[in-house]
């Protein structure tokens, strides 16, 4: 009985329609993940990208969870806009730049 639990469970989990948002950033012409991107500096700076392309979001225990639907090229240009000042000042947004970290595409 705890067996047929487990895989009702992980059906449910499987099927979820949000996933954690995780950085992508070019390396060597590939889209790579980089979780260790994900400090508090960016959190604050993704968190103004994707309110401004009206992105749906939820936080869960302090993971930005989108749409499972989002392509990971949408996500690496969201992670781009979200590493790049020039881009947040123009559009008059907050960010901690002082730990901003440099990403080379």
């Amino acid at each position: 009985m705890k067996l047929l639990y487990f895989f009702i469970l992980m059906i449910l989990c499987s099927c979820s329609s949000k996933v954690e948002f995780i950085p992508i950033v070019r390396e060597n012409e590939r889209l790579v993940e980089k979780q260790m991107l994900m400090d508090s500096y960016f959190k604050e700076r993704i968190l103004n990208v994707l309110n401004h392309y009206k992105v749906n979001y939820e936080i869960e225990n302090d993971r930005i969870m989108i749409d499972r639907s989002i392509s990971r090229e949408l996500i690496w240009n969201y992670t781009s806009k979200a590493n790049d000042s020039v881009w947040l000042k123009e559009r008059n947004y907050p960010a901690s730049f002082s730990k901003l970290k440099i990403i080379n595409d």
